[in-house]
């Protein structure tokens, strides 16, 4: 892997449990993959302090990236509530004590990392490759009701990040239920994948794995009732 999570993959929160593919929101046999995270009362505990950052004001206005601006604030585009999570924060020998919330989300992480390795046992030509995740990051992104990421996109940004990092490899994990559907019965609240017709709903602990190239276009799928928080990053490629 990369220098951010040297020493966390012998000591998995979670290496007792074998991800298992959620065939009932994605079809086996295709590049985009989703497995149910455990510990659903982690991320009712997550869930709460992103509430509480919100109302403290430590969250940043949400940012979309374009090829010619970088990353900027556009609330047409996207509209959001964002906190960053660095892994190198937490190893850092500046750092003395690591808060909870630290702590805990570096269970998110081996989780997102111990499924990464699942996602790489599919695709074999990821095996042999340089990966990293991007900045050693993952994002947490609070979508009040009305907000969202309104805008058909895909991840692939090429040469950004550490070491000119070309993204491959999209992670989203949803950290609470909304319980919301139109008159079809698609569900309200998760991400829309045109191109795939499939709608991921917003279910506490699922966690999707999916290609970041053109093919995969998506858009959040707004709930102008509910509240939905997510955490995202992405992992490339290093040349």
């Amino acid at each position: 892997m990369n220098n951010y999570y040297e020493g966390f993959v012998s000591s998995y929160q979670y290496k007792d449990i074998i991800p298992r593919a959620c065939q009932d929101i994605l079809p086996p046999g295709g590049q985009m993959v989703a497995w149910q995270f455990p510990d659903l009362e982690l991320c009712d505990w997550i869930f709460d302090y992103i509430l509480k950052q919100k109302e403290d004001g430590k969250l940043k206005q949400g940012q979309c990236y374009n090829l010619t601006e970088g990353g900027r604030v556009s609330t047409d585009t996207k509209n959001s509530w964002d906190l960053p999570f660095r892994m190198d924060e937490v190893r850092t020998e500046r750092r003395h004590a690591v808060d909870e919330f630290m702590s805990r989300g570096v269970y998110v992480m081996n989780w997102i990392e111990h499924c990464l390795l699942e996602y790489k046992k599919l695709n074999p030509q990821l095996i042999n490759e340089p990966i990293a995740f991007e900045n050693g990051l993952n994002q947490y992104q609070l979508y009040e009701p009305g907000q969202g990421f309104y805008v058909q996109h895909c991840e692939r940004k090429p040469g950004i990040g550490v070491n000119g990092l070309t993204r491959e490899v999209v992670f989203q994990m949803y950290l609470n239920d909304i319980d919301e559907y139109d008159d079809k019965g698609t569900p309200i609240g998760g991400t829309i994948w045109p191109r795939q017709n499939v709608t991921t709903p917003c279910r506490k602990g699922l966690t999707v794995f999916w290609p970041a190239g053109h093919d995969y276009l998506h858009a959040g799928s707004v709930s102008y009732k509910h509240t939905k928080l997510i955490t995202t990053g992405w992992i490339g490629t290093v040349h």
